[in-house]
């Protein structure tokens, strides 16, 4: 099961003790700020980056699903000339001029006459950020009701598996704990909860601590690829993966399966532990050659229903 909720929600603004801190004293001058129309502002390609494939997929994201309660104003510089110069949140101010129906945005503004300062003030504001985590965006998801993240909570309850906020200091993790978001995500998005769960059981119940992304899609395709689906007993497959460590059983399947072939290694963890497994009765063998031959026919992406009634 995922972690309990905090004990209260609301958490108030406390200062942390800065002591062995020298706190800067020439902080500048403090910011105005203003409603613009985005297309007043301007872009310096000298220090920002450029606009690729992938900030145009954003930037129709963002307008596709604009809310204020979402936006960010832009920083701005403004330079002697009055000119308002965009030090961060270019993605934003290009997705409103581009929404037919936001005429002008917030901004914040800063008083900084040269590019040099400009170009500073951009490496700090992606410097010096902290990026959220997969497992903190789970999450959020999950408390925004996302049907997804619902789901992956629904499976993770079912199978005893915790979703950590956080990996655990020490490095130590308890059996049914797991940091591969991305590897749950996929199995419930592709299977639902009660198939994701089905694959996070088989884990739990072999004792593993934590569950890995390689060895959660290793349970997934020996389940439920056309190649294995039906031929092995879950029970049986949990004994066969506790009989080694994690660490074990990727250096086996790397020195028996792969043996340096273009294989992923979560497939040859799985031909290795259908080869160890007992068999259910007319299950074929699968040997390394005909995995690696698999691989491509595997790869097709499999039917989405939870992500594809999300994003309609």
């Amino acid at each position: 099961m995922n972690e309990e909720p905090e004990k209260t929600a609301l958490k108030p603004i406390r200062p942390l003790s800065i002591q062995g801190l020298k706190p800067a004293t020439d902080v500048g001058a403090g910011p105005t700020f203003a409603w613009v129309k985005p297309t007043d502002l301007i872009i310096e390609d000298s220090y920002q980056r450029n606009i690729s494939e992938k900030s145009i997929t954003l930037i129709r994201k963002i307008v596709q699903g604009w809310e204020w309660a979402r936006m960010k104003p832009p920083i701005c510089a403004r330079d002697a000339s009055g000119c308002l110069f965009v030090v961060d949140g270019q993605h934003t101010a290009i997705a409103a001029a581009s929404h037919p129906a936001i005429e002008t945005i917030p901004v914040m503004i800063i008083e900084m006459a040269t590019v040099e300062d400009r170009a500073s003030a951009f490496i700090g504001h992606n410097r010096d950020r902290v990026a959220m985590t997969a497992m903190q965006i789970h999450y959020a998801s999950l408390a925004a009701g996302d049907p997804v993240a619902v789901a992956m909570d629904e499976a993770c309850r079912r199978a005893g598996v915790t979703i950590r906020k956080t990996p655990p200091a020490n490095g130590i993790y308890k059996p049914g704990e797991t940091v591969a978001v991305k590897a749950v995500e996929a199995v419930v998005t592709k299977k639902g909860a009660a198939g994701g769960a089905r694959v996070l059981k088989v884990l739990v119940d072999a004792g593993r601590a934590p569950l890995s992304a390689n060895e959660i899609k290793a349970v997934t395709a020996l389940l439920y690829e056309p190649e294995w689906k039906d031929q092995v007993n879950e029970f049986d497959l949990a004994t066969v993966i506790r009989s080694k460590q994690p660490d074990a059983w990727a250096g086996w399947a790397e020195a028996n399966v792969r043996k340096g072939m273009p294989m992923a290694l979560w497939r040859a963890i799985a031909i290795a532990w259908f080869k160890a497994v007992p068999k259910k009765r007319g299950a074929k063998p699968v040997g390394a050659e005909e995995g690696v031959a698999a691989s491509a026919s595997l790869g097709k992406p499999l039917p989405c229903p939870l992500r594809a009634s999300h994003d309609a």
